[in-house]
């Protein structure tokens, strides 16, 4: 429950089929695409990428309610 203007950030691992480690495509839902799909669904825009140094399987996003 975040106000128009609020800001919400998703720090996750980074599923890629083929190419993440076995640990991340069993315990991980679903991609970044799908998650970033389901938040803005949810009322949100994607404002930014983030990259985490020394975190290689990770990502983050900012977002922001509509």
């Amino acid at each position: 429950a975040l106000r128009p203007g609020g800001q919400f950030i998703v720090v996750d691992y980074d599923k890629i089929p083929g190419k993440s480690s076995e640990f991340i495509l069993q315990h991980v839902r679903d991609t970044k695409e799908v998650f970033t799909r389901e938040i803005e669904a949810a009322g949100f825009s994607l404002q930014e990428d983030i990259t985490i140094p020394g975190f290689k399987e990770t990502f983050m996003r900012r977002f922001v309610k509509h």
